[in-house]
């Protein structure tokens, strides 16, 4: 492979800003299935940034009230 150029183009559904939509493209579902696992993760609680999945309890604990918010309001 001499260049970038020798990659070519990918086979696929041709899609145009110009021409109206007849049909769904075929790749709808999977985009379907991937907003549906981000809504539902959105909607998890969370829980904390781990590097391995476990949260460590106590590493960081909230401290409700330590700044005074009255100069903000």
């Amino acid at each position: 492979m001499k260049d970038w150029t020798e990659f070519g183009t990918r086979g696929g559904p041709e899609l145009s800003a110009r021409t109206r939509v007849v049909g769904v493209p075929p790749f709808q579902e999977m985009i379907d299935t991937i907003l549906a696992e981000c809504r539902a993760a959105s909607e998890a609680p969370l829980r904390g940034v781990t590097a391995d999945g476990r949260t460590v309890p106590g590493l960081f604990r909230a401290k409700g009230g330590a700044v005074d918010t009255d100069p903000l309001r």
